[in-house]
């Protein structure tokens, strides 16, 4: 990774524009990696590049010029001047979303309102949650996590301190008169100053395996796309939050965390170190935020050593161990040394660092000896999850026809319009002719896709 330079205002990507850091340029544009097109496919171009290598949880997919037909001097100026009206038109829009957006102090201040004004009492089952977690009420009122119901009513008015730039705080309901989130507790995620810049919301009850718990509050909607997300906004770069959590006295470390409110915060004052958490474990896609969180870090620890604490199943998971591949990769490349927790966590039934009840348990391997814990069978566990057998059986369907010959036909008797008609049958059953003499009956032009 060293070898290739991460994106700035001098140095764009080609592809999707990025100035903010979150692509990489290597042999002077020959080969990027783009984070915002990470969910391309192999062969798909894009402003002149090819996709030859798709992500597989890193967060990049790998791009390549497109040699496939060559360029005239006026095809390349066209592409060029494309390119550049995007990159112009992408931060007109970054600059209009930002000048609507609060600041981060006027978000503290709205949220500390709109959390003061909720009951102080968490609802029986948040509580619960929390106990069972190991946190008393002393750690709960330090953590300030307060409980909501769908669509809580506000008695105040929030985020229209300038009415005419609409700017509305993230995860209010356009008229200010509720939050648009549904029944659990609130997780307040502040900064490395303190200030409260997002919330989060644990659902108290989930609709499904696939559901994830935690949700950002965010009044960016359907019926309003305009409205504004958690996401922070500076100069050049809009990434999500990171919350940092720091002990009681001074912090004795610096600690990563997955995680926005539970976890870190139980880190933080258990272990005494200075934690940064980030949702899913994202903090590679936050690289402006943890560069300069670690360095506010290093301010109040004076090292510059940093220990992150993997799950538990983490290395039998493989986009998990790219993502912290990822991880370490940045931050060796800003020149921090790190150190791995490590207490045999080796499937998801064991404890997280948030539920060890020994910490004396924990010893410290190197990021290398980490990453090599990974079985070079493991595979991403998620076709093996409850999760995914349900996504797979809720889209299967039921044949109406079944047709017990050699070749595959459609039956006389099934619809001919307003209809979508799915035929099933292996490899040369004979789909192709059938559907061709199918639409010859019909007497209609068509097209076939063919593969």
């Amino acid at each position: 990774m060293s070898s290739f330079t991460p994106t700035s205002k001098r140095l764009a990507c080609d592809i999707c524009g990025d100035t903010s850091g979150k692509c990489r340029v290597h042999k002077g544009g020959e080969i990027l990696l783009c984070m915002p097109f990470s969910n391309a496919r192999f062969g798909e171009i894009q402003n002149g590049y090819k996709c030859i290598k798709e992500d597989k949880g890193k967060g990049w997919s790998t791009w390549k010029i497109d040699n496939t037909q060559e360029w005239t001097q006026q095809q390349r100026q066209e592409w060029k001047q494309r390119l550049e009206a995007r990159r112009r038109q992408q931060a007109s829009e970054d600059e209009a979303r930002a000048s609507r957006a609060l600041s981060e102090q006027q978000r503290h201040e709205q949220y500390s309102a709109l959390l003061s004004e909720l009951p102080s009492e968490l609802h029986p089952d948040d509580r619960a949650d929390l106990v069972r977690r190991g946190f008393t009420d002393e750690l709960i009122e330090l953590a300030g996590f307060k409980s909501v119901n769908n669509w809580q009513r506000l008695r105040r008015k929030y985020g229209n301190l300038l009415p005419k730039y609409s700017k509305l705080l993230p995860g209010v309901s356009q008229d200010s008169s509720f939050l648009l989130t549904r029944a659990g507790y609130l997780c307040p995620v502040r900064n490395a100053d303190g200030l409260i810049v997002a919330l989060q919301l644990r659902l108290r009850q989930v609709d499904s395996d696939w559901q994830s718990r935690y949700l950002w509050l965010s009044s960016r909607t359907k019926k309003n796309p305009a409205g504004q997300s958690p996401h922070i906004h500076r100069q050049g770069f809009s990434e999500l939050p990171l919350a940092v959590h720091k002990p009681k006295g001074k912090p004795q470390g610096i600690a990563l965390a997955e995680g926005v409110g539970v976890k870190p915060f139980l880190v933080s004052q258990r272990l005494n170190l200075f934690t940064i958490g980030a949702a899913g474990g994202q903090w590679a896609s936050s690289p402006n935020l943890l560069k300069e969180w670690l360095e506010k870090a290093f301010g109040e620890t004076g090292v510059r050593e940093v220990r992150i604490f993997p799950d538990g199943g983490d290395i039998l998971n493989k986009s998990v161990m790219n993502r912290w591949e990822r991880v370490i990769s940045l931050l060796e490349e800003w020149g921090w040394s790190l150190q791995v927790g490590w207490w045999n966590q080796r499937n998801k039934s064991d404890p997280d660092i948030d539920e060890l009840t020994d910490y004396t348990k924990v010893e410290y391997i190197s990021p290398r000896e980490f990453l090599a814990l990974t079985s070079p069978k493991a595979k991403p566990d998620k076709k093996s999850t409850a999760a995914w057998r349900n996504w797979i059986a809720s889209r299967q369907f039921t044949p109406t026809h079944s047709i017990n010959q050699r070749f595959f036909d459609f039956p006389v008797n099934i619809p001919t319009s307003n209809a979508i008609i799915a035929g099933k049958d292996g490899l040369g059953g004979g789909k192709t002719s059938a559907l061709i003499r199918f639409l010859a009956r019909l007497g209609l032009g068509s097209r076939l896709i063919g593969y």
